[in-house]
């Protein structure tokens, strides 16, 4: 199968998708396009009174600040004009921040003064493809303009499809595939056009190809593929098609789509509208595949994801990447503006949406994040994702009654349950326990254990939530066990069998887990806090208050930090006295 497109923290309940053995991206030569791509910038030295703008913006380009290295680059570029260095990095930087009208002018004068500018003449392409005619692109490159052997008779074919020349289009189009051994990345632009010309039968015979010389499968591919057989009136080819790559309700274009092929009228093929838009595809592809390089440059893809919506502001698939590249670049508050031009009647438009408030979130903002959710939520009433996504954040705020009523309202919604539903039992038994009500808190942790009876972390939570309830102990120990066993890596889980062993009176077998648990997640303050007990337990004082002073440089809650320094003070007998618990009985003194 074809796994989904990865939304930027998506929260779905659906989350287990089957993944194919290998990459679901078109596998492109790497190596082969960054030899095609990549070329130097003639370049000349920074004068001193201009490299203080300069730093600044590699610095702040380094640090993925677009809009701020644009600045600097521009402020660098008016007082040296000249300076290649300085057009370059200012180019590159405005493409990086979607500003490609700030670009034009400095990425202009880089192509007279005949600088190898790859970003630059993608730049001055752009302009030309919007705003001069097809004649003028294919002139402007049979005149010697060069951006690369990969991109530019792609560019070309689409050209010529714009200037009504299918002949010359294909000859393009073959001529890319024959000189860079990419045939797949050209017979994919080569249906792409015929489907666009209305040729739809001629687009599946190259998407087919004669069996086993079958397309390579990527996410678009088979949409488009989807579409073309759609569009020929074979909805039984199209439905085995998606059937067969995708899972039922994971992917929200896709069953759009399948609805729309299951409809009675022939489903219109909409994935290219003009030329332009094949060009887009162009830049698409190319940061779909630098985006999937694992350890690569973000910059690159994201510049090429810029580049093709600036060509097709409506191409859906792109605007979803740029906000995942820039998610990993840290940049959340760009992922967040990008999401927003997700059209709010396109299929994906919920999933753009819960992924902003991710973004939002992962900047700092959890508030913003919740009234987003909350403004979502009034526009998907009747959608179980939204509220349990809001039920999410409302727990991050620490306001458990909100989240407790948004995850009844998540749960009223899913109807019958099914395992996967397991999730929305086990957040609502935490807000529950947080509040203090145990009786329903133990409810939900069992109905999400009988829904998912190997959830480590289920059997962990309700495991640990019995020792602090001090019920049940025996079966406490017994669930997390179970749960280790599952999960022996997990610090927080070992930490629960130590901290059973410890509130068992099983101080010597608490040692073990409970320093295996501090090596795992060493800056943890509760785990650090509960080695110190337990080493002061055995009798090992001194490395007791060693981990209390660990725990307390470590941020604890405020409603630790004063146990903590209470037991540096006394010691932890006098504090289970003061606290009317039994004194621990020192097994060895030292």
């Amino acid at each position: 199968m074809v796994p989904p497109r990865c939304f930027l923290g998506g929260q779905g309940l659906a989350s287990e998708v089957d993944q194919p053995p290998e990459s679901h991206v078109t596998p492109i030569n790497r190596t082969l396009i960054s030899v095609l791509l990549f070329g130097a910038i003639s370049t000349a030295p920074v004068t001193a009174e201009h490299s203080g703008s300069y730093l600044a913006g590699r610095i702040a380009g380094q640090g993925a600040d677009f809009d701020a290295a644009s600045l600097y680059f521009s402020r660098a570029f008016l007082n040296d004009p000249t300076n290649n260095l300085l057009r370059g990095g200012a180019v590159e930087a405005f493409v990086a921040d979607g500003s490609f009208t700030g670009a034009l002018p400095i990425a202009q004068a880089l192509e007279k003064s005949d600088i190898p500018s790859e970003v630059a003449r993608i730049v001055t392409t752009i302009f030309d493809i919007q705003s001069k005619s097809p004649a003028d692109v294919i002139a402007a490159f049979a005149g010697g303009r060069v951006i690369s052997p990969l991109i530019d008779d792609l560019i070309i074919g689409w050209a010529h499809v714009g200037n009504d020349d299918m002949s010359s289009a294909i000859t393009a189009f073959n001529k890319m595939g024959t000189e860079t051994g990419l045939e797949d990345f050209s017979n994919y632009h080569k249906a792409l056009a015929l489907a666009f010309t209305g040729d739809f039968g001629a687009a599946d015979a190259v998407l087919s190809g004669d069996g086993e010389q079958r397309m390579p499968v990527t996410r678009r591919g088979l949409f488009t593929h989807a579409k073309i057989l759609g569009a020929l009136g074979r909805r039984d080819d199209a439905l085995a098609l998606i059937d067969g790559a995708f899972r039922r309700g994971v992917d929200p274009e896709i069953e759009a789509l399948r609805a729309g092929i299951s409809d009675e009228a022939l489903p219109k093929f909409d994935v290219i509208t003009g030329y332009a838009d094949g060009v887009a595809e162009v830049f698409f592809m190319l940061a779909e595949a630098f985006a999937a390089e694992e350890g690569g440059s973000k910059v690159v893809p994201l510049q090429y994801t810029r580049a093709a919506i600036e060509l097709s502001p409506t191409h859906t698939d792109a605007v979803l990447l740029g906000a995942d590249i820039l998610a990993e670049l840290e940049r959340h508050l760009e992922a967040a503006e990008l999401l927003d031009t997700v059209p709010r009647d396109h299929p994906t438009a919920l999933e753009a949406q819960l992924s902003k408030a991710r973004a939002i979130e992962d900047s700092g903002d959890l508030d913003g994040s919740v009234e987003v959710l909350e403004t979502l939520a009034k526009s998907y009433s009747d959608t179980a994702q939204v509220h349990l996504a809001l039920g999410l954040k409302y727990a991050k705020q620490k306001d458990y009654e909100q989240a407790t009523g948004a995850y009844d309202r998540a749960l009223d919604l899913m109807g019958d349950t099914s395992p996967r539903h397991w999730f929305a039992y086990f957040e609502r038994a935490i807000s529950y326990e947080r509040r203090g009500i145990w009786d329903k808190a133990e409810a939900d942790f069992r109905r999400a254990l009988e829904l998912n009876p190997d959830q480590p972390s289920v059997l962990n939570y309700l495991g640990y939530s019995l020792l602090e309830e001090n019920l049940k102990l025996d079966e406490a120990l017994s669930l997390i066990e179970k749960a280790v066993s599952l999960r022996p890596d997990s610090g927080y889980i070992i930490d629960s069998l130590g901290w059973a062993y410890f509130l068992q009176g099983r101080y010597h077998d608490a040692v073990e887990p409970m320093e295996r648990a501090v090596e795992l997640e060493a800056i943890d303050p509760i785990v650090n806090d509960h080695l110190g007990d337990v080493y002061w337990a055995v009798g090992r004082k001194r490395e007791a208050e060693f981990q209390w002073s660990r725990a307390l440089s470590f941020d604890p809650a405020l409603e630790d930090v004063d146990r903590i320094r209470r037991k540096l003070e006394v010691g932890l007998d006098v504090v289970r006295q003061e606290e009317g618990l039994d004194p621990i009985v020192v097994e060895h003194d030292g």
